[in-house]
């Protein structure tokens, strides 16, 4: 399963798009290793890129149907997903030297 960090590794590469991915900010049920969390593949679990202006109205509609939500990341032009941590930062992929999907920048 690709859990968090795969899911966000094809929506950069299908966008064209590099992601930092601050990892304390991941909500996550008590008690779950974070390593753990990030391979999961919750069912009803989903990785949105809104813009800054729109991020509280839309944390504020998740919080008013009782859903957990929470900006984790900042989306940038690098094509490189980043993990942010307690013990640095990481380079996780770079998508201009390894396509995950296949799919190479400028490819149609």
């Amino acid at each position: 399963m690709a859990g968090l960090v795969g899911t966000a590794l094809m929506l950069c590469e299908s966008s064209k798009i590099g992601l930092t991915i601050h990892l304390d900010a991941i909500p996550r049920p008590p008690g779950i290793p974070l390593e753990r969390w990030l391979t999961a593949f919750p069912s009803y679990g989903f990785l949105l890129a809104v813009a800054t202006a729109d991020q509280l109205a839309l944390l504020g509609a998740f919080a008013a149907a009782g859903i957990s939500a929470a900006a984790i990341g900042v989306c940038n032009d690098t094509q490189r997903v980043v993990l942010e941590g307690p013990e640095g930062i990481e380079i996780f992929w770079d998508l201009k030297e390894t396509p995950f999907m296949g799919v190479r920048p400028g490819d149609a």
